[in-house]
Order: C-alpha cells, then structure tokens, then sequence
C-alpha cells in the first residue's frame, strides 16, 4: 500500500492511462474529476470514483494530479478548492513549474514522456518519467511514485524538460506527420504502403542503435541533385509533401556537402 493518496483532474488520455497505472500499484485515488462525467468511462472500468469537476467542492488527496491541456493549467489550478498540505502537480512537458508555483505552496511536475492515445494501451513500466518539485521532499515523493509505476524516473528543472520536451516534438509528431502523409500519397497512387513497413521499422531501429546521421543513405547525401529533381517533379501533385521533401533535401545537401 502507497503512503500518498490522490486525486485526477482530467479526462484525457494521459489522466486515463495514469489511472489505469496508479490503480494497477494500489495506489489510493479518491477521484477523477472532468466537466463531464462521460468522458470518464475509463473509471467504471477500474472502479474508480468519478465527479464532475466543480470548483466550489473541496479537492481530497495527499497530490492532485493535472492532467489537462497546457492552457488550463493555470485557471484549472488557480480555481480548484485545496488545502497548504496538498500538493499539486502538473503532467506537461512544456508548463514551467513557475506557474504552479505562483498558485501553491506546494507543487510539482509529473511528465511520462510518451504519446498516449485512447484506443492504443501504453504499459508505463518502459515510459520515462520527468518529475520536479517546488521542494526537494516534494520532488523525493513524486520519484517515489514514478518508479512505482515506471522503470526510468528523471529529474529535469523546468528548462531542461521544455527542451526534452521540443526534441519529443521532433521525433513523434513531425515523425508521425511525415508518415502520415506518404500513407496519403500511397493510397492515391494506389501503392500498397505495407511495403513500406519493413523499411520503416529497420530506419528507426538503426537510427536508435547510433548515431542516425553517419546512417543516412540516399541521393541527397550523395549529392544527386538531377534524381532530387526528378523526384520533386514526381510530387508536382502533392504540393505540401513535395514542400517537405524540398526541405529535408536541401538540409541534407548542405549537412553532407564537406563528405562529397
């Protein structure tokens, strides 16, 4: 049994696989609170208690947890009914601490750095865990509960997880972004994007295994620029994709220009 009892605001996906964890480590939660109760069906799951978030209601637990958008974190923090003992924490990667600090006496950051969606199940054993305190003792309990649920636990001040944070950026959403619409392209040109899956995957596990840019292949590191031209007249129809592709070959070109 877990000494902190606690309390989530929010109804999104990290407030729902942060319970699904907490739960799972028989930690005590009181509530999960949102604006609407039907966004909180991940509770009757777990048999977790479920309110609807009302400000003029006392929040009960040793930590409250925000789990909501980085815009909210101020107005949610700054309305919500607590007592000096309680310590409130934010999950966002780029929300300085500050803004916390500036409300409560008592505060913190609890960051699992991963990209949570709500059909997809993410086992929090194998997710970093970003924490940082207002107080040492403060930042102590919050290590103390990442590594019940997870098996990497940092501690980062708010400068250095807002830089860890853009780099996140980088990797999943522009990632995400890039592959998202070659799918597009593929289903338009009516290409079987499975193909494309085993290269996919042997890219990121190189890219993982070292350092990925003394890994880069293709024309543009080569210097090739007539098949760049040609491919980008191949793209003539996919004006934001042949966009992309024009920066990353420009990028490339210069970075290898010296190995030429």
């Amino acid at each position: 049994m877990k000494s902190k009892s606690m309390s989530i605001i929010g109804s999104g996906n990290v407030a729902s696989h942060l319970a699904n964890a907490f739960f799972h480590q028989d930690f005590e939660i009181i509530s999960v609170y949102a604006r609407s109760l039907d966004k909180l069906a991940f509770c009757d799951q777990l048999s977790i208690e479920k309110n609807v978030l009302d400000y003029s209601v006392p929040i009960e637990g040793d930590v409250i947890f925000l789990c909501v958008s980085d815009d909210s974190i101020k107005t949610v923090a700054s309305n919500i009914k607590i007592d000096a003992h309680q310590i409130v924490v934010h999950c966002s990667g780029g929300v300085n601490l500050d803004v916390l600090r500036e409300i409560n006496s008592q505060c913190g950051v609890f960051y699992p750095l991963q990209s949570f969606s709500k059909n997809t199940f993410v086992n929090i054993k194998s997710v970093p865990i970003c924490v940082e305190g207002n107080t040492r003792e403060i930042e102590n309990e919050l290590a103390k509960i990442a590594y019940a649920v997870s098996n990497r636990v940092v501690s980062l001040n708010s400068y250095d997880r807002a830089k860890l944070h853009l780099a996140a950026v980088m990797v999943n959403n522009y990632v995400n972004f890039l592959i998202g619409k070659v799918q597009e392209y593929s289903t338009k040109e009516n290409l079987d994007f499975t193909l494309l899956e085993p290269l996919i995957n042997e890219t990121i596990l190189k890219a993982l295994s070292g350092d990925a840019l003394k890994k880069q292949t293709g024309p543009a590191k080569r210097g090739d620029v007539d098949v760049l031209s040609q491919e980008l007249k191949m793209l003539s129809g996919y004006p934001e994709l042949q966009k992309i592709a024009d920066v990353f070959n420009q990028e490339i070109l210069h970075y290898y220009e010296m190995d030429r």
